[in-house]
């Protein structure tokens, strides 16, 4: 899927240098990643509302309240 020639555009784009021994094993990887991609892109979220988080909890904020003030000594030793 990916050749030699566009992992060197990729590393050269993504200004990272990459080992020419170690291009034939990026091009399988990164096609491996693209195919499972491809696989995500078919599956049916039609019926699935967005969220930002994998888990229901939203933003749980305490009240901003001034409270004591730690002792001097405490915070030097």
């Amino acid at each position: 899927m990916f050749s030699s020639d566009d992992i060197k555009k990729l590393s050269k784009l993504a200004h990272l240098h990459v080992n020419p021994e170690d291009e034939a094993q990026l091009c399988k990887k990164l096609g491996a990643i693209i195919e499972y991609v491809g696989q995500l892109m078919e599956v049916d979220v039609s019926g699935i509302e967005p969220m930002s988080h994998v888990h229901g909890s939203q933003n749980i904020f305490r009240a901003d309240e001034a409270q004591g003030q730690l002792p001097i000594e405490a915070l030097m030793s």
